[in-house]
């Protein structure tokens, strides 16, 4: 691949920076909702397997990491305590924004969201949704584990639908 296409991959030490979820608003507001007392218990436990995490101006950031385990990006959304969004921003245009990335020499290149859980889960039946917090909740309210082999994954949009499709892994 040509230096100037490559694809922009970035560095695996912004997943081990990831803020404590305890006040984040998205996960406040799953855990209002009515809930089972084994859905409740998922929560956490969904977020984590999905890498959700907090940035410190009160992000929500929701990393794209591809099935080979390369991060893609982060696609970051304000929450308010009622599950609505007021504010997005991505990892991938702060970085652009600080001169950290040239985005002349490397394409950005977007993956589904929890794509990186095939190879966790890889006897899984997939549902693809639009916005990750339906996987989330169609995850917490469904399951992920081996024996309930359901996964959700989201494509971000759906612009990114048809892209994702045709170079997905989901075969």
């Amino acid at each position: 691949m040509e230096e100037s296409t490559r694809i922009l991959y970035l560095d695996k030490r912004y997943l081990e920076m990831r803020q404590n979820l305890e006040t984040d608003n998205l996960r406040l507001w799953l855990q209002s909702l009515k809930w089972n007392d084994v859905q409740r218990i998922r929560i956490d436990h969904v977020l984590a397997d999905y890498y959700v995490s907090h940035s410190r101006d009160g992000y929500t950031i929701f990393w794209q990491i591809d099935d080979e385990g390369n991060l893609r990006d982060g696609m970051m959304k304000l929450y308010l305590l009622d599950g609505s969004v007021c504010g997005l921003d991505s990892i991938h245009d702060r970085l652009i924004n600080a001169g950290m990335i040239d985005i002349k020499k490397q394409n950005i290149s977007p993956c589904f969201f929890g794509q990186h859980l095939l190879t966790k889960y890889p006897k899984a039946n997939i549902n693809i949704v639009e916005r990750p917090v339906d996987a989330i909740m169609m995850s917490i309210y469904w399951g992920m584990t081996e024996q309930e082999v359901f996964l959700a994954s989201a494509t971000g949009g759906n612009d990114n639908l048809l892209y994702g499709l045709e170079k997905s892994p989901f075969k």
